[in-house]
């Protein structure tokens, strides 16, 4: 049995690393190789290095980031997003040093399709981030830059193709905080069901944790915030969750 994964957040804007909450306010934590550095010290299961102003303001990719904070890793996976607009640009990443990579609106905007990224990388290197937000009791695709819900049913094709190896499921209104936790529902609609899910947001004590890594679907969480990415914050829940929910992953 392979045991499902703790992943620590790390995002970037600017060039600096900041705390995100709700995909509306950001708060400065420094300088992003140094926090990778100490996620790689303590052996976390994996890294997720979002850019979030190349997103946003459609620049380019900062590919000496992606090789700078892949030798400080010392061989824990880094997982990329961030700009991703092509499959050449899903390659370059790769070739700069990480693992695997997230995309998100390239897929749902630019009509760019996994089988194309995974022709370049293999789909076990795909992730797909799925921004999720509740509205009347329902549940929809929060696109982040236009401000607005779109309905899952606009995705089906995407949520079921099979060249996209992971889903990151963020919980928007609880994205950042620390009073607030995961909705769980947000993942047990039947479109979910045979999807391999990471959960993030509102992610920040070990009960839910071990709730949500209970669930066969849910593959991983992602922390960011409240382990502020201090070393007896992320030694607690690795402790305490790295035992209780295991079961085999897909790569």
């Amino acid at each position: 049995m392979i045991k499902k994964r703790v992943i620590a957040s790390i995002l970037v804007n600017n060039g600096y690393a900041v705390q995100s909450f709700g995909y509306e306010k950001y708060l400065p934590l420094g300088d992003p190789k140094i926090l990778v550095e100490n996620l790689a010290r303590w052996k976390v299961d994996e890294i997720v290095i979002t850019d979030i102003s190349s997103s946003r303001n459609q620049s380019s990719i900062d590919f000496d980031l992606i090789s700078n904070v892949s030798n400080i890793s010392k061989g824990t996976p880094i997982i990329y997003g961030g700009g991703i607009a092509s499959s050449k640009d899903a390659s370059l990443v790769i070739q700069s040093g990480a693992d695997r990579i997230v995309i998100e609106n390239a897929f749902v905007k630019n009509k760019l399709t996994p089988k194309e990224v995974a022709d370049e990388i293999g789909s076990q290197a795909i992730i797909m981030s799925l921004p999720v937000i509740t509205k009347d009791n329902d549940f929809f695709y929060y696109d982040y830059i236009d401000k607005k819900q779109i309905e899952f049913s606009v995705l089906e094709d995407l949520i079921n193709d099979p060249f996209i190896s992971e889903f990151l499921i963020t919980d928007v209104k609880n994205e950042g905080s620390i009073n607030e936790v995961f909705n769980k529902e947000l993942i047990e609609k039947s479109f979910f069901d045979n999807l391999d899910i990471i959960c993030n947001g509102g992610i920040h004590s070990t009960d839910i944790c071990n709730t949500l890594l209970n669930k066969t679907n849910v593959k991983a969480i992602m922390i960011g915030n409240k382990l502020n990415h201090t070393e007896l914050s992320y030694l607690n829940f690795k402790n305490q969750v790295s035992t209780r929910a295991q079961n085999h992953l897909r790569f």
